[in-house]
């Protein structure tokens, strides 16, 4: 894949998963601006997204087509706790994914990997 290829993919992936949180966000409320910059306070909005972080989480699950098992296992490794992948591609992505929860979130890898135990979608290790 050319650096090209590679962007042209990033950017399609990056525009689905803002689709996917507008959406999540116009059902949770309702009355929330289509687009941040629709809102005349935007400057002042926190950095954490309106969406509840569990709606965030399974847009960035849906559009990057990995597992709650992937998520937890790169959560914990983030944290420096033990995990077992089953290869090194599998860490790599797994980190990968848990990374972009915690950018997308605001939540830090430990708080994110308790909300994952609490909804049942991880087994707590």
């Amino acid at each position: 894949m050319t650096e090209d290829e590679l962007r042209l993919t990033l950017a399609e992936m990056m525009q689905g998963i803002a689709g996917v949180l507008m959406e999540a966000a116009s059902r949770i409320a309702p009355e929330m601006p289509r687009h941040p910059m629709d809102s005349a306070n935007s400057a002042t909005q926190e950095s954490r997204s309106p969406v509840p972080p569990d709606e965030v989480l399974k847009a960035l699950k849906k559009t990057t087509h990995s597992s709650w098992a992937m998520l937890g296992k790169g959560l914990r490794d983030l944290a420096g706790l033990p995990v077992e992948h089953s290869t090194e591609n599998v860490a790599n992505s797994s980190r990968s994914f848990a990374r972009r929860a915690v950018a997308v979130t605001g939540l830090s890898a430990e708080e994110l990997h308790d909300l994952l135990v609490r909804k049942g979608w991880v087994a707590k290790e």
